[in-house]
């Protein structure tokens, strides 16, 4: 069977996040095994090429409907799937992105056409780095140069699939340095303030010690003042009426041994002088 091959290749001018830009081969091929396969394929090669993707991929799956194990069928599906989403809009989180990259897989692992497996791989590298999913775009450029040692566009993709993947890891331990660092910080400004918090604790515990030993102190003061002198106002109202009850026997006593004594010096008689 006669195989046909049309050029068209697209560029990643569009998305100009990127610091450089990645070369594409995802022109269709025909490499039909019946005459309906041929022709819907045939049909959708002038759609793809007037770049009417969606008309193409509806011929491509009549295509596969009419021999399911087509490889060029399959890979011509996943290139107008993958122009819908990726080269459209930039848009690798879709349906038909996935559906592409399994499409795509399948034919690099287990295609009978060692040309289109070749391609398949390359294009999953390609939109493994629109998605910025650098190390499974090396993984995938790897691949197509394996099948391919001569393919010059996966090796300058390789090449710069390695350069965003150097960058994203040094990105990934620079932030992964600043969140263990805020991590510290955190755990730094914990400790603080718990340690605060202790010594806050400490300094009232030593306040309410210092202040119940002082007003024990003060306490025994009074108690050792009051032992050595201190009267109160009762002991000293008895006090003073005791003295003054020994001070009146006292003189009571004085008295009546003065009038003893005057008795004891006059002499008494009952006869006249």
């Amino acid at each position: 069977m006669k195989r046909l091959t049309y050029t068209y290749i697209c560029m990643f001018c569009m998305l100009t996040a990127f610091p450089a830009m990645v070369s594409a081969d995802t022109k269709p091929e025909i490499a039909a095994s019946t005459k309906a396969e041929y022709e819907y394929i045939t049909d959708g090669n002038k759609l793809f090429n007037q770049k009417r993707y969606a008309q193409a991929e509806e011929m491509y799956r009549k295509a596969l409907e009419a021999s399911p194990n087509s490889d060029a069928a399959k890979y011509n599906l996943a290139a107008a799937l993958m122009h819908q989403t990726v080269y459209a809009n930039g848009n690798t989180d879709s349906k038909p992105i996935d559906e592409a990259k399994g499409i795509f897989t399948h034919v690099a692992q287990s295609g009978n056409d060692k040309t289109l497996a070749e391609k398949a791989a390359y294009n999953l590298g390609n939109i493994s780095f629109l998605e910025k999913n650098y190390a499974g775009a090396v993984d995938a450029y790897k691949n197509a140069l394996r099948k391919n040692p001569n393919n010059e566009q996966a090796r300058q993709n390789l090449m710069l699939a390695l350069k965003e993947l150097e960058k994203q890891n040094q990105n990934q331990n620079q932030n992964q340095n600043q969140d263990q660092d805020q991590e510290q910080n955190k755990d730094k400004d914990k400790n603080q303030d718990q340690n605060q918090n202790q010594n806050n604790q400490d300094q009232n515990n030593q306040d309410q010690q210092n202040n119940k030993n002082q007003q024990q102190q003060q306490d025994k003061s009074q108690q050792q003042q009051s032992h050595q002198g201190g009267i109160s106002d009762r002991n000293a109202e008895k006090i003073l009426n005791t003295m003054e009850k020994e001070e009146a026997m006292t003189r009571k006593r004085v008295e009546g041994e003065k009038s003893k004594e005057k008795n004891a010096g006059i002499r008494m008689t009952d006869k006249p002088w």
